[in-house]
Formats: C-alpha cells, structure tokens, sequence
C-alpha cells in the first residue's frame, strides 16, 4: 500500500474518467489516514508535495489536482506532518535536523501552495519564517521575504489576515 499511493498520484492523468480518479484519491486518502497515527513517512510526503512544483504542475496537471484534493480532504491528518516537514526543509540554521528531501530546497514554492490548500500552516511556520527572513545569509533572506510578498498579496484574505496578526501582535 505504501509504494501504491506515490505511484497513484504519479500516474493520475487527464484521460482517466472521473471514477478512476476518484478510486486514486480513495487510495491516496486511505494510506495517509492509516499513517497518520505512526507518522507518514518522508518519501510520500515527498510523492505528494513535488507535484505542487510549478514544473511539475505544467508536465503533469492531474497529478498536480490530486495532490491538490489529497491535501485539502487530510488537512487535519496533514497539519503536523507537513508542518514538520516544512520546518526540516527551512534553513533557518537551528538545530532541527534537516530533512532528507529532494526537494527540500523548494520549500519557498512548497509553502506557497500549501498556504493555498490550508492556509493556517502559514500560521504555525511564522517564528521559522522570520527565522530564514532574520538570517544571516542573503539569499535565504530574500527568498523568505519573496515568499511573504507572496503571501501578502494572494487574494485569499484570510491568508493575509493570519500572516498580519502572526507577524504585528
């Protein structure tokens, strides 16, 4: 089941009919919430969210929707590890132990969209983005100040409203 779920989503396609997709997202969902007390583990985060990457998005467009749908219906069995795994893709220099990702480095884009899908993430990964915005390194400074300027102006008001109170309370 484990190595089903990536290649599921992987494999979603325009052409499948819509009761194929929807037996993908059910297999998708099912394996996450059966993760989710032990902990889901970092490769199928990792299937998951790189199809949220603008290059994968514009290649392969239904597996960029059904990661979309697969996020939005485990939100709650999501929030930590995703939170987690943003946190471990930060350079924020502390001492959280990085995560091995290969798209770790992709972490402005990745919390973008998942800002997107579940915009109270932004709420719980504020102290680590000023951490990245405060560094010391420019190029981690622009791109969390980048990432912001982003945030700021996604019509998504509510959005907006947590990333203000978060940073000026």
């Amino acid at each position: 089941m484990l190595s089903l779920a990536p290649n599921a989503v992987e494999s979603a396609s325009e052409a499948h009919p819509i009761r194929v997709s929807g037996y993908m997202m059910s297999i998708v969902v099912t394996t996450l919430e059966e993760l989710a007390e032990d902990g889901i583990p970092t490769p199928l985060l990792d299937a998951i969210l790189e199809n949220l990457l603008p290059a994968r998005r514009a290649e392969k467009p239904a597996s960029y929707q059904l990661a979309r749908q697969v996020l939005e219906r485990c939100a709650d069995d999501l929030q930590q590890p995703l939170q987690a795994f943003i946190e471990g893709c930060l350079p924020t220099g502390s001492d959280l132990p990085a995560i091995e990702s290969e798209i770790r480095e992709e972490w402005p884009q990745l919390l973008f969209e998942l800002s997107e899908i579940m915009p109270e993430i932004v709420t719980y990964l504020l102290p680590q983005l000023q951490a990245v915005i405060s560094s010391g390194e420019e190029g981690n400074r622009l791109q969390g100040i980048e990432l912001l300027a982003k945030l700021f102006t996604l019509h998504n008001s509510h959005n907006v409203n947590l990333v203000h109170a978060s940073l000026f309370h």
